[in-house]
């Protein structure tokens, strides 16, 4: 006999049968309680095999309302994830839920885990098609992936880790009663995607994990409905459900841009309109007419037009192998795009935000990936990933790096609001 350090059932699916058929019914009915849900199954594993008598026998069937499993063992990739969906339940009008699911014997509290429990609810909503996915547990003392949040008794400290937030990205935007809408589940590699909306008020929710090490473009074709922006909520290693700037609806489509290793919760309404419209500065960086300030390691440069930079007159380069930068001065910036020309060297590019040309914040970022454009050239498209802070009156951008000649800006796009 085996014994089981905590206390256990060991009944099968017979048992269960029997018990709801023959006793917990005609109890709830001599207790007035019949209106209360009945959960049964929540074997370890996910299975439906322990109630599949009981959906079988309609006189035991009629007392369950919701049939629940866990998903332990936790696999170690989410290849190896068993997300069928429970057939019979389905086959008998049954809400079913992934009731439990952790890890006790590893400490992640960062991307890394969190990506693999998004993940896990992308594939239980999407293949499983669960109405319900919990976490054990909440909040719990202990360095290792049993919790949400990590509690330390002996400092009173606690930690949210990134599974905190990436189940927020799900459970604080999909609220009970939404139902699930279509979207393209693995839209590309690395990327996936589901939809949700409120058949009531027309709020929808739609959320992306990008699993993998390069940013995706995705566009969001509403069908049957029209909204017009998008607000995404954004986390990753440096953000946690961070407010981004408004995406518009534009020829019929959103156009997305994911970071890498990322969730991002986009949320919309049925019929809302567009965001007022602002200004828009586009400097193609002729000439310095358009900033308020520069470097003077900084200059135009007009060579190979045609041959490396899309016909594209001039760009601005650093002249020496020193940090440059030039600023904008726009009142209420909101948000920018940055085109830039590498030569397969991809860092040493930053931008800043300031109030007062004085107090300066870093923007966390993203860029699209490199497109080939001949030599050893490539080019790719700058925005920021988060909001710009409220009362932004300044832009910087600087370019960094040993090498003066290896990344080009070729045009900003800023959008404010006077």
């Amino acid at each position: 006999m085996t014994f089981l350090p905590w206390n256990s059932s060991e009944w099968n699916s017979t048992n269960i049968q029997v018990f709801l058929r023959d006793y917990l019914k005609q109890a709830m009915i001599d207790q007035g309680v019949q209106d209360t849900k009945v959960i049964a199954g929540e074997s370890s594993w996910w299975s439906e095999d322990l109630v599949k008598d009981a959906l079988n026998d309609p006189a035991s069937a009629e007392r369950i309302d919701i049939v629940a499993g866990h998903n332990y063992p936790v696999p170690v990739v989410n290849a190896e994830l068993p997300t069928a969906p429970f057939a019979t339940a389905a086959s008998k009008g049954k809400k079913v839920w992934m009731t439990e699911v952790s890890k006790v014997d590893s400490y992640d509290p960062g991307m890394t885990s969190g990506l693999k429990f998004a993940r896990q609810i992308h594939d239980f909503m999407t293949k499983a098609n669960v109405n319900a996915w919990l976490y054990w547990t909440g909040a719990i003392p202990g360095s290792n992936d049993e919790g949400l949040i990590n509690v330390y008794k002996d400092t009173n400290t606690f930690q949210l880790t990134k599974r905190y937030y990436a189940f927020g990205s799900f459970s604080k935007f999909i609220k009970p009663g939404y139902v699930r809408i279509g979207a393209a589940d693995n839209p590309q590699s690395g990327v996936y995607t589901s939809a949700y909306k409120d058949p009531t008020t027309g709020k929808f929710t739609i959320v992306a994990v990008n699993d993998s090490d390069t940013t995706a473009e995705v566009n969001f074709l509403p069908s049957g409905f029209t909204a017009g922006k998008l607000t995404p909520y954004i986390t990753n290693s440096d953000l946690n459900m961070a407010l981004g700037p408004n995406i518009p609806l534009t020829g019929g489509k959103f156009k997305t841009v994911i970071a890498p290793k990322s969730v991002v919760t986009f949320i919309g309404e049925n019929g809302s309109a567009a965001d007022p419209v602002g200004q828009t500065l586009t400097d193609d960086l002729n000439n310095w007419s358009k900033t308020s300030s520069h470097t003077d390691n900084l200059a135009f440069d007009s060579s190979n037009s045609f041959l490396y930079f899309n016909n594209d007159s001039s760009r601005v380069k650093r002249t020496t192998g020193t940090t440059g930068s030039f600023v904008y001065n726009l009142q209420n910036m909101t948000n920018f795009t940055a085109t830039l020309y590498h030569a397969s060297v991809w860092d040493g590019v930053a931008f800043y935000t300031s109030p007062d040309n004085v107090n300066w914040t870093q923007v966390i970022h993203v860029s699209t990936p490199g497109v080939y454009t001949l030599g050893q050239w490539y080019r790719k498209t700058y925005m920021p990933l988060s909001a710009l802070p409220a009362g932004t009156q300044y832009l910087k951008v600087e370019l960094s790096g040993s090498d003066s000649w290896e990344k080009q800006v070729s045009k900003m796009v800023i959008n404010y609001a006077p």
